[in-house]
């Protein structure tokens, strides 16, 4: 076996020699003379004799430069028994640094410990081993090493730069790319080295983990390396923090609920702190019991518009990784809606969008609600300038001027939300009706509720739909609970639009469509109060104000991700002109520059949790205001902690020498002189020196025959 079988060509060199010996070799012509007829015998046996050192002297020569390219070559062998371990090896170290590699010991964090192990199995290559070092996390510490190397110093400068993490990363991807490199390597052995605390949702995908050790190379050398660890003692940890799905608007008094959990085996108390733009803004003080889930809600009072970015804190305990969760709101004006309704011909708080208005806007200048309504009749509607709205409520409608039909349409080429609500008389549809022209079905007909019949029911039929969304949990849901229909429109849904919920018989209540880039909401009642009670129901608002907020995309969807998870932003759906690149700016202000390709920015060293700002320099306008004047787009998102990485549960290494399929890894324990078990899983000899101390007395031994024939010539 050859650790660098290209030098083996260079044995050919070995033929240089006789080549050169053939070309300058001399011609001579044989000459019969009688005087020297009695001394020809002896001379011819001169000649042979001579002939012979020569020929050894070119074989010398050439043997010295076939034992030289060997040697470069770096030749071992393997035996069937015991091994001196003398022979080179080309080694993977993966290194966890996840969040729990963090957590403290008796002899400093679990990764200081981890760095132990990797330094002894440093110190047992010897001069002519080479080593990479990948990590569970992505970390930069490591970009330099993450393929073989022989330099000692850099590896072990490397090694030392290896922080902790608040993710916990993927050991199916980080043994996949361990393999590639065993793979490539020609090293008489090759190892692998997992060294880590083995906790157990590291393990959780047994089958893509045994597929991804399958992929390692044959007769590779495994070895698991346990840290001290366990789980803490004292740890109360945050998994998650949710804040109201409704618009986050400037002023407007908005709940964020932090969820804790209690991964101990006793009752612990904390204080829970909410933080915005590094302003305390909430506290509460919480007793967990061992095991339990536990909703925080924290009121919040919106500041100025623009990105904001908060925090929320858990009184210090034995790890610190999950004590804190950031979070970002993007603060905007008030949603600037718009109800387009049929003529009054009656009393205002009699007219159908009435209730529909107040439930949307109760104070009139939305400052309760953060959605400003502006009212017109279908009359008025031609005066209407769509430029400053965010969405369209048509209630009631019975006819539409063309004009103000055109201005829907292209309202809805361009991405925009309405939503459409029946009429008293819409069983029988003229020529230029609303809901001819955005009509999500075709009506069949009126369910109507006459005489001793019982009202119908109202239910989601999309449990996950986004325009269910409740605050009052972190997984809420509407249930439209007590709502009694007692009049609405019969519709068979067409084939493009889906159902979100439906009456107790079965028929369609509200429809979803898209229409251009835009979405439409039609719901198949009026919402009078008169043939429903769901207007006056609680959940009618929630309903009503995540659906607004979803249609003008006003929801707030804060940018985030789990620290250790590759980050990728679509900066196509967030600004008009896509920037050649972003600057970055992490939790210590630290800046540095990330291209964007193809619109899209993608970034992988996501191991810190925390806010990270973002500033995109482009030309053109986020609002389509100034174009082609150089525009600014600020923003940011949050890395979160892993809450896996709380999780109490660690295997032990026998465990995890199952859950990747490793029967044969020898496992080095902790504290464990790790020289003398990696020497003795070694097998075959470096033949490197036998090869050179060949050459080299082939060197000699050409030089002392040259002087002899020399010495003889003289």
């Amino acid at each position: 076996m050859f650790a660098n079988p290209i030098f083996l060509y260079a044995t050919l060199a070995g033929a240089i020699p006789i080549l050169v010996h053939l070309i300058f070799r001399r011609r001579r012509t044989a000459l019969d003379l009688p005087t020297l007829m009695f001394l020809q015998r002896v001379q011819m046996k001169l000649a042979s004799r001579k002939r012979l050192k020569e020929v050894l002297l070119l074989a010398l020569r050439a043997l010295a430069l076939i034992f030289l390219a060997l040697a470069l070559a770096r030749p071992g062998f393997h035996s069937a028994g015991g091994a001196t371990g003398s022979a080179a090896a080309d080694c993977v170290l993966i290194l966890d640094n996840s969040a729990s590699m963090g957590l403290k010991s008796a002899g400093g964090t679990r990764l200081e410990a981890a760095r132990l192990h990797a330094s002894a199995v440093l110190a047992s290559l010897g001069n002519f081993g080479r080593a990479a070092i990948l990590t569970t996390v992505p970390s930069d510490a490591t970009a330099q090493v993450s393929t073989f190397g022989g330099d000692k110093e850099k590896l072990s400068k490397a090694l030392q730069a290896i922080q902790p993490t608040d993710g916990t990363g993927t050991l199916i991807g980080t043994l996949a790319r361990a393999g590639e490199l065993l793979e490539s390597s020609s090293a008489p052995n090759r190892e692998i080295f997992l060294i880590s605390d083995f906790q157990k949702n590291a393990f959780n995908d047994e089958p893509g983990l045994k597929s991804a050790t399958a992929s390692l190379p044959p007769r590779t050398s495994a070895f698991l390396c346990p840290v001290p660890g366990g789980a803490p003692e004292n740890n109360l940890s945050l998994i998650g923090v949710a804040t109201d799905p409704r618009p986050k608007v400037a002023g407007r008094h908005i709940s964020v609920v932090a969820r804790i959990k209690n991964n101990s085996r006793r009752e612990l108390s904390t204080a829970v702190n909410l933080i915005l733009n590094t302003l305390p803004q909430a506290q509460a003080h919480v007793t967990v019991q061992p095991g339990a889930i536990q909703d925080v809600p924290l009121p919040l009072t919106l500041g100025q518009e623009g990105f904001a970015a908060g925090e929320v804190k858990l009184d210090a305990d034995d790890a610190l990784y999950d004590n804190t969760w950031p979070f970002c709101i993007d603060v905007r004006g008030p949603i600037r809606l718009l109800v387009i309704s049929a003529a009054a011909e009656r009393r205002e708080e009699l007219e159908d969008s009435f209730y529909l208005r107040k439930a949307l806007d109760p104070t009139g200048d939305g400052r309760l609600s953060g959605i400003r309504v502006t009212h017109v009749t279908q009359q008025n509607a031609p005066q209407i300038n769509l430029g400053q709205i965010d969405g369209v409520i048509l209630c009631g409608c019975t006819a539409l001027p063309a004009p103000t039909i055109k201005l829907l349409d292209d309202f809805l080429e361009r991405g925009g939300g309405m939503i459409v609500f029946a009429g008293r008389q819409d069983a029988a549809l003229g020529a230029n009706h609303p809901l001819r022209m955005y009509l999500g079905g075709t009506i069949a007909g009126e369910l109507k509720i006459t005489g001793e019949q019982p009202p119908l029911g109202l239910r989601a039929a999309q449990s996950a739909s986004p325009y269910f969304d409740d605050s009052r949990s972190l997984d809420g849901r509407v249930e439209f609970k007590e709502v009694s229909v007692f009049k609405a429109l019969k519709v068979e849904p067409a084939r493009d639009a889906a159902i979100l919920a439906e009456y107790s018989d079965g028929h369609a209540a509200l429809l979803s469509y898209a229409r251009g880039k835009g979405r439409v909401l039609w719901w198949t009642l009026n919402p009078n109060g008169d043939d429903s009670n769901l207007p006056l129901m609680p959940d009618f608002l929630s309903l009503l104000h995540c659906s607004v907020s979803v249609l003008c995309k006003a929801q707030s969807q804060p940018l985030e991700c789990k620290a250790g998870q590759p980050l990728s932003l679509d900066f196509s759906k967030l600004v008009p002109v896509m920037p050649g690149a972003v600057t970055l700016f992490d939790p210590d202000q630290k800046s540095f520059a990330i291209p964007v390709v193809d619109g899209r920015l993608s970034w992988r060293d996501t191991g810190r949790a925390g806010i990270y700002r973002l500033q995109a320099a482009f030309t053109g306008s986020v609002d389509g205001k100034d174009k082609g004047k150089p525009a600014f787009f600020p923003g940011g998102f949050a890395i979160t902690p892993d809450p896996l990485e709380s999780e109490p549960e660690y295997l032990s290494a026998e465990e995890a020498k199952r859950a990747i399929s490793l029967k044969d890894a020898t496992i080095i324990p902790a504290g464990t002189d790790a020289a003398p078990l990696i020497a003795a899983s070694r097998q075959g000899r470096e033949l490197f020196g036998i090869f050179l101390f060949a050459a080299l007395t082939m060197v000699l031994a050409e030089a002392m025959l040259a002087n002899m024939l020399g010495t003889r010539k003289k």
